[in-house]
């Protein structure tokens, strides 16, 4: 009994509730423990599991705010990226103050497809603070800082924070070594130390491996990724890696597509039931040119997953190509597949449910600018644009409020909104500029040039208030930052209007005109110009032969400041060595003295190829020709002596008539030379005093002694030709103004005083940029000629007659 009674007394005794209370205070949160095993799935970009065990955890635990803040985060890793941002909405606007809801909404932006949302890089620093250094915090910091590769700041945080995730060092130091190499090796030692069992491994090897590759290390970023694969076989992330890195390893083309083409057949076969996996085996099929392959599997994907994330990036992707999927490219698009581009992108705003705001937003653009092209969209129906399209925006859009600013102000009204949208803009610069340095794709000075762009529209819209004081100080704005686009000359132009000099505003519409290169409806100085010249003349007529003369005193000027500006401070060309496509070896010593033209280009870059025919025709047309063809007898030659220049066109063939022209010549009397005349006094038309010709044009062939007779008729249609051959016309540029014309195949152009031209003292040798008018000349003489100058019917043709000089 005593015994009884003792344990008794034991049992009640004072050590009892504390002993109680210690194993209640040791014991596990189920709530905590769910939370990291979702942290480690998502560690392991396992995000499928993750989100379907973590709605259940959710539903067991739903007080837990840490718990529900990482399976959001899963949810968002999976693409649906629109339902977590939904929630997390709604759980802040319960619990606005509640740490682990911002934490999720961070999380979430911190998934989406492209960086977008530069304030979560502050948001992220000031969450640590609030929560007190929570190792949670910390690693989303450092997440936000690696996915915006920050990496002094992330490097800071490692320092300060040592319970920082394992791969931060190293993602620190791969991140200076871009500029750095000498600093890889330290940085793969730091990824080195983090053990295989480590739940952020396979997260570690995705950024050391992405960091590798960012700096040229290809072999060992394939090397890391495999280390995660082993680890993680069914990541997705580390596989579509795989096989972008195995393209470029250092072997065979064809043996490299093998392994990729091999890889991606394994993967389907183990997991080919993914919607990600068979989006990301399609993309990676078209990168390798076998889109038989990816057809199969993107029709799968639409036909089963129809509503899931992959589909939707599916769509958006085909609806992005159907106006071209380069954003670089100059090309413009045709009505039908402006239409195509059109019905799509409603098609897609229409879609019930949109997974990545980026691709609605993406598409919500696209609609809002195809609506303001229209030039005859009047103020109204821009406005409406303007409200249907920002709801749909994902995030304060530079782009957009340029865009919108700019319709408003070229059609006249509503200079009150199209103000405040320019404001809109300069106060989204800040970011814009840190989600293109995340992209890669920032420079020096491109804050001041999106700024200077703005300021520019900022004066325009002050113009049109005739606020001439205010409009002064924007421009000036935008001119400390270095704007010269084509808003900077319009803004300059209408400023110097106002006060009374419209010769200048013309000539600087003209200079702006003359740089324009793309289609000739996107030319807005050329519209301001034929604006004012309406508003004076009352119509159009006279409009091109004052831009004609404007256009020469302007390029006449930029020469001379460009020859004056080598002349003041000549510098030698840096050494340099390569060779051509066919084989021959160009150096700096083969080239010295000669006029040489380098241009740089790579084949991504869709308008550095676009203007390769340009730069060509440049060459051919100012090269240096051969010697004076055999068949040219001692009158040519003579009519050639002392000329400056002699410029052989390029071998291209025409179109039209011209072509016809051509395929007649044995029948036709074709120019073939052309001897300008050099400028002097006597060229000026004054009162009782006969101009003088602009140029000799030989007519060889058939036909030749009639078409003297004849060419009387046609110096009307030439005259502009010659015109240009006055003012020493240079190549034009592609798409708009009268480009610089080729003539047939074989003719040859003499540039420089003629016979009849003035004495070599009063000469003024044209140069090899003279010949590009000549060009006109000649491609308008041929165009009448194919009428005039044919042979009758049933004549048979004449023997051909002595070669015939006529002055045009």
């Amino acid at each position: 009994m005593w015994g009884a009674l003792a344990l008794a007394l034991v049992g009640c005794s004072p050590r009892a509730p504390r002993a109680v209370a210690q194993r209640e205070a040791t014991a596990p949160n189920p709530a905590e423990v769910a939370a990291d095993s979702l942290r480690a799935l998502l560690a392991a970009d396992d995000a499928d599991r993750c989100a379907a065990e973590g709605e259940a955890q959710v539903r067991q635990h739903p007080g837990s705010g840490r718990l529900r803040a990482w399976w959001l985060a899963c949810v968002a890793r999976t693409g649906r990226n629109g339902e977590a941002a939904a929630q997390v909405d709604r759980w802040l606007a319960e619990r606005p103050d509640d740490a682990w809801a911002r934490w999720a909404r961070l999380a979430v932006w911190l998934e989406e497809s492209e960086p977008a949302r530069p304030a979560s890089l502050a948001d992220t620093a000031a969450l640590v603070e609030a929560m007190a250094g929570h190792p949670d915090a910390v690693r989303l910091r450092a997440a936000a800082l690696a996915r915006w590769h920050h990496g002094d700041e992330l490097a800071a945080l490692v320092a300060v924070h040592p319970d920082a995730p394992p791969w931060a060092r190293a993602v620190a130091r791969l991140e200076k070594a871009r500029g750095d190499a000498t600093l890889v090796p330290q940085a793969l030692a730091d990824a080195h130390e983090i053990a295989a069992t480590d739940p952020e491994f396979v997260t570690a090897a995705a950024l050391v491996g992405a960091g590798l590759e960012r700096a040229m290390k290809l072999v060992e970023a394939l090397a890391w990724v495999d280390r995660g694969l082993q680890r993680a076989p069914d990541s997705l992330q580390l596989r579509a890696r795989r096989w972008w890195l195995l393209q470029l390893q250092p072997a065979e083309p064809a043996a490299n597509k093998r392994a990729v083409l091999e890889d991606i057949a394994a993967t389907l076969a183990r997991a080919g039931a993914r919607p990600a996996v068979l989006l990301a085996a399609a993309r990676t099929y078209r990168q390798l040119g076998e889109p038989g392959l990816a057809e199969p599997l993107e029709a799968r994907l639409l036909r089963e997953f129809a509503d899931s994330p992959a589909a939707e990036a599916l769509v958006a992707a085909r609806d992005r190509a159907l106006t071209g999927d380069d954003p670089y490219s100059t090309a413009k698009p045709s009505p039908a597949q402006l239409a195509a581009q059109g019905a799509a992108d409603a098609a897609f705003l229409a879609r019930p449910r949109h997974h990545d705001p980026l691709l609605r937003e993406a598409a919500a653009l696209r609609r809002f600018e195809a609506a303001v092209a229209d030039p005859a969209a009047p103020p109204a129906a821009v406005v409406a644009a303007v409200e249907a399209a920002r709801p749909l925006l994902h995030r304060e859009q530079l782009r957009f409020f340029s865009a919108a600013a700019r319709a408003l102000i070229d059609r006249g009204g509503e200079p009150a909104r199209a103000e405040a949208l320019v404001r809109e803009g300069l106060a989204a610069v800040a970011d814009e500029v840190e989600v293109a340095r995340a992209r890669g794709h920032s420079f020096d000075g491109y804050q001041g040039w999106i700024e200077g762009e703005l300021y520019d529209l900022l004066a325009r819209v002050r113009l049109s208030e005739r606020r001439v004081a205010d409009a002064e100080a924007a421009l000036a704005a935008a001119t400390k930052r270095g704007s010269q686009g084509d808003d900077h000359t319009l803004a300059q132009a209408e400023l110097v209007r106002l006060r009374g000099d419209a010769a200048e505003a013309d000539r600087l519409l003209v200079a702006c005109s003359d740089a324009q290169d793309g289609d000739v409806g996107d030319d807005a100085c050329r519209r301001a110009l034929a604006a004012a010249w309406l508003r004076t003349h009352g119509s159009q007529r006279g409009l091109d032969a004052h831009a004609a003369k404007l256009l020469a005193r302007v390029r006449a000027e930029r020469r001379q400041q460009v020859f004056a500006a080598i002349a003041a401070e000549p510098r030698p060309a840096p050494e340099f060595r390569f060779t051509t496509l066919d084989g021959q070896a160009v150096s700096s010593e083969s080239a010295r003295g000669k006029l040489t033209v380098l241009h740089f280009w790579f084949t991504a870059c869709g308008p550095c190829v676009e203007e390769l025919p340009r730069w060509q025709q440049f060459v051919d047309a100012h090269a240096r020709p051969a010697r004076p063809r055999a068949a040219d007898g001692p009158r040519d030659r003579r009519r050639r002596r002392g000329h400056g220049v002699a410029a052989r066109a390029p071998a291209a063939l025409p179109g039209g008539d011209e072509r016809r022209l051509l395929r007649a010549r044995p029948a036709v009397g074709l120019p073939d030379h052309v001897v300008p005349r050099s400028p002097g006094p006597d060229r000026l038309r004054g009162a009782g005093r006969r101009a003088r010709p602009a140029a000799r044009v030989r007519l060889a062939g058939r036909g030749a002694a009639r078409g003297r007779g004849q060419a009387r008729g046609v110096r009307s249609v030439v005259s502009l030709g010659a015109c240009l051959l006055r003012q020493m016309r240079r190549p034009g540029r592609a798409g708009g103004r009268r480009a610089a014309a080729s003539a047939p195949h074989g003719m040859s152009f003499a540039t420089g005083p003629g016979r009849d031209g003035p004495s070599p003292r009063s000469a003024r040798p044209r140069g090899a940029a003279g010949c590009e008018g000549i060009c006109a000349a000649v491609r308008s003489f041929a165009t009448v000629a194919a009428r005039c100058f044919a042979p009758r019917p049933g004549s048979g043709g004449a023997r051909p007659r002595r070669q015939a000089w006529v002055d045009i």
